[in-house]
């Protein structure tokens, strides 16, 4: 589950997830892994280090979302939460 093929991503960069896990390095460089997904207006994910030191799980109401794989509100939330003694 935690290994990512290397290869192009359909809408530009690099794959980057793999058995229905997605993999995300943050600033400093800790990366997580997890899954988002929309439904009925309703964003949702999950997300670990990959020792479980770290977890958290979100689900908000955006008003827009573009193209983005993580929305820019949710972004810094997730870099307190999984960042290791942040």
């Amino acid at each position: 589950m935690f290994r990512v093929p290397d290869g192009p991503y359909v809408r530009g960069g690099r794959t980057f997830c793999g058995a229905g896990l997605d993999s995300m390095v943050l600033p400093g460089g800790t990366t997580v892994w997890g899954v988002a997904g929309v439904v009925h207006g309703y964003l949702s994910g999950i997300g670990a280090t990959r020792d479980l030191a770290c977890r958290a799980v979100y689900m908000m109401s955006p008003r827009t979302r573009g193209n983005l794989r993580v929305p820019p509100t949710v972004q810094p939330l997730l870099t307190a939460a999984l960042t290791p003694g942040h």
